[in-house]
């Protein structure tokens, strides 16, 4: 009980590390819930994501729940990322490097033929920062160079728990993930206006969403010897995600620059709704020695 206190305290420490993180920076990141992460660890990453049917005796794989069983003993998996980024348009380019945790996980082996796993991770990621130029906006008898200024960062992370079981003289394993998505994302747009003496900022829209829900998934994976050789194994696994609904709730606000005590500073839309996170599968096959 001390052990799994001190793990649970180690994951929500590094659950907050995770939240304050930024992880990307691409604008396509706007779509949608952001840009998805892979359940892969860095041992499948090195392998160009193969994890379905792959063995895991020092890793916690979360593509295959089953593949739990595998741990031969009490496990800390932290796995971490780093991305170089490219961007560019017609008028200018920009290069930039992004780096973080990308999982914390921990599990525990018993002689029992059963695993216990649970873990911290973000499953999408919200990162970018848009800047467009448009010249010659005439307002009335002015004309203004506008400067439209597009943000956004934040996205859901995901607590979870799964179990792995070794059955059948251990040729069979079968497990399960509980999962736990919830997040914040913040949006910003704003548009500035230039003449040649001033510049004024006549009003900015905020958008904070928020989603939580529940998901689950299953794993099988079955290892036997290859007849007819010595010291070869065959692998073979599937994994399953299920179809899942998170609640939201979305807030917009409009910031009247020119005014602070203006009756615009205030939420002008209040919303709530579902975002439903399709059914996923995967099968795989490996032989190894």
């Amino acid at each position: 009980m001390k052990k799994l206190l001190c793990s649970a305290l180690l994951l929500i420490m590094g659950g907050a590390t995770l939240v304050a993180q930024e992880l990307t920076i691409s604008p396509y990141s706007r779509y949608g819930i952001g840009d998805i992460q892979g359940n892969i660890n860095a041992r499948n990453a090195a392998m160009g994501g193969i994890s379905i049917a792959t063995d895991n005796y020092f890793s916690l794989n979360r593509q295959n729940p089953a593949s739990y069983a595998d741990l031969v003993y009490t496990t800390l998996d932290i796995s971490g990322f780093g991305q170089y980024s490219s961007l560019s348009s017609d008028v200018s380019s920009e290069n930039q490097v992004t780096a973080g945790f990308q999982n914390l996980g921990l599990g525990f082996s018993s002689n029992r033929n059963v695993v216990l796993v649970m873990g911290f991770a973000p499953y999408s990621i919200v990162g970018y920062n848009v800047i467009n130029t448009r010249e010659n906006v005439a307002i009335g008898d002015t004309t203004f160079t506008e400067l439209a200024n597009y943000r956004g960062q934040g996205g859901l992370n995901q607590i979870y728990g799964g179990v792995g079981v070794r059955l059948l003289e251990r040729k069979l394993r079968v497990g399960a993930n509980f999962s736990y998505n919830f997040g914040r994302t913040e949006y910003s747009s704003e548009a500035t206006l230039n003449t040649n003496s001033t510049a004024f900022l006549p009003a900015r829209f905020d958008e904070d969403i928020f989603l939580s829900g529940p998901a689950a998934s299953l794993g099988v994976m079955y290892i036997d010897s290859l007849k007819g050789t010595e010291g070869l194994y065959f692998r073979v696994g599937a994994s399953l995600d299920f179809q899942s609904t998170l609640n939201g709730s979305r807030q917009t606000f409009l910031v009247n620059s020119l005014d602070p005590t203006s009756t615009l500073n205030d939420t002008i839309r209040d919303q709530e709704g579902d975002v439903t996170l399709p059914l996923r599968f995967g099968v795989g096959a490996m032989i190894h020695s």
